[in-house]
């Protein structure tokens, strides 16, 4: 049989990458563009219940096995081995644990409900019943473990293409039925039985592909076996400790807020929206790197630290535009989104600016702790956050005032962050003062001077404009000064020349 010749590393990474992008994007202008519809047919206290909604679906997010990463890894792994069996068994496992969880949450939707409306307020004005609303997230939350389960697949394939091509279907559908719904006016309980509808449409769609790159699969009960079942709990139960964490964080906190009021979530969900898919956008290359780490961490342990080190280099160079100038402009971008400016949104995306930009940093030591068998110190990192920011709302929530609730988790987020470099110093890399100055301070300071000049400029000659043509004007000022200064100041090396020369040339 000829050798089949396998795709330079960088080729592997920029083919990733690609379509991961284009999936966040999807996945993010697809919350863009329902929100402000949203917001007007709900009005700000149902949209809040609406928040909630998702916010109810992540706490049952919760209920894992890290199943979906452990498909990634255990497919990769046997698909090279030539052993699709085993991915049959991985599958099958998977499917049955899920199946069971959804028929356990059924029959205990109601002790579910009862929880709720003994601890949460809940608006008199909630368009369905309580446990209605709890069915709705628990039909969603299994229908989309099973969907990710299938996507997660398609990445063990190197199918990329396909979990973008999921990604377009459920989000054209969600887009289009929740808009229909919306022109024709239908009652707005339909409304929130939309998300899992279209959920079980996208997921018979992957049935459909999965059957086309993995004929072989099938449920089968006699290929169950411990040992296999040990591996999968082994590796799937770091990485779930870890992202329960850091959804419990969140949700934690949304909770708490709703405690003040629907509106105030509203408002708090409104902010989180924006900066999300402002931090997604710089962190769109993490997931293809994971691979190529694990492979360098076999074969070079030098040029793994090379990648991390050039990694962190770029994912900060890329992140500290987009947040100082989101920082500074929020007000106009939240206009050109909502339509009308709401004071107190702006307030809380510039805070939680604040608190995802040090979480963004880090995130490519994330991925290389995970990459390299460290997921504990990962776990660790979500852990701290979440404690200290469970103690900080807890302390603050007695006052019921919404500006200091979202004053926590920045602070929790900064002091894990602290935590974080210093255990990976340990554990990874020896990161010295050269390389934080490097690849972390020195696009920050640069950054930070090239979008005060812009905004200065701004105030001074376009505060006049229109907000969209302020916007371009003032980012093309910063554009003009931010790389100009990064290269007076030496930030790009001749290796950094060397690699861009390479892509840019670079035919795949």
């Amino acid at each position: 049989m000829p050798k089949i010749k396998q795709k330079p590393l960088t080729s592997r990474i920029l083919k990733n990458t690609f379509f991961n992008s284009i999936t966040r994007f999807i996945s993010g202008v697809s919350g863009f563009i329902l929100t402000p519809f949203l917001l007007k047919f709900l009005g700000l206290s149902l949209f809040g219940v609406w928040s909630f909604l998702f916010v109810l679906i992540s706490y049952l997010g919760l209920l894992d096995l890290g199943l979906a990463e452990a498909t990634v890894k255990f497919t990769a792994e046997y698909k090279a081995k030539k052993d699709l069996k085993v991915i049959s068994n991985l599958l099958t496992l998977s499917f049955i644990f899920y199946l069971f969880l959804g028929i356990i949450l059924v029959f205990s939707h109601s002790l579910i409900g009862f929880v709720i409306k003994k601890v949460l307020p809940v608006p008199a004005n909630l368009p369905l019943t309580i446990n209605t609303f709890i069915l709705t997230a628990i039909a969603f939350s299994i229908l989309n473990k099973l969907s990710n389960l299938l996507s997660s697949l398609y990445v063990g394939f190197q199918k990329m293409e396909l979990v973008t091509l999921r990604q377009l279907i459920y989000d054209g559908l969600l887009i289009f039925s929740v808009l229909f719904c919306i022109y024709t006016k239908q009652p707005v309980f339909i409304i929130f039985w939309i998300p899992a509808f279209v959920q079980g449409i996208a997921f018979l769609f992957q049935l459909f592909l999965t059957k086309l790159i993995f004929p072989q699969f099938h449920l089968n009960l006699s290929l169950i076996n411990r040992s296999f079942l040990k591996k999968i709990l082994k590796m799937g139960s770091g990485v779930q400790a870890s992202i329960s964490a850091n959804v419990l964080t969140t949700q934690i906190t949304k909770s708490l807020i709703f405690v003040l009021g629907s509106e105030f979530l509203g408002i708090y969900e409104l902010a989180f929206k924006a900066v999300a898919f402002l931090k997604a956008l710089p962190t769109i290359f993490l997931q293809p790197l994971f691979p190529a780490i694990s492979e360098l961490d076999v074969l070079d342990k030098a040029k793994r630290n090379r990648l991390i080190s050039q990694g962190t280099k770029y994912l900060s160079f890329i992140t500290y535009p987009l947040f100082f100038l989101s920082f500074i402009f929020m007000p106009s971008l939240m206009r050109l989104w909502l339509g009308k400016e709401i004071p107190l949104a702006v307030f809380a995306a510039r805070i939680l600016l604040i608190g995802f930009l040090p979480d963004t940093i880090v995130g490519l030591f994330s991925t290389a702790l995970t990459a390299v068998g460290k997921v504990f110190v990962n776990v660790e990192y979500a852990v701290l956050i979440l404690v200290l920011n469970s103690l900080g709302m807890y302390l603050f929530l007695p006052l019921e005032n919404f500006s200091y609730l979202v004053f926590v988790f920045p602070l929790a987020v900064f002091a894990g962050f602290l935590w974080k470099l210093r255990r990976f110093s340990q554990k990874v890399l020896t990161l010295n003062s050269g390389f934080y100055f490097k690849n972390i301070v020195h696009s920050g300071l640069v950054c930070l001077l090239a979008a005060t000049a812009s905004f200065l400029v701004y105030k001074t000659m376009f505060s006049g404009l229109s907000h969209i043509l302020a916007l371009i004007i003032s980012c093309f000022i910063f554009g003009l000064l931010y790389l100009p200064l990064l290269a007076i100041t030496g930030f790009f090396a001749t290796e950094d020349w060397r690699l861009m020369k390479k892509l840019f040339s670079k035919k795949f």
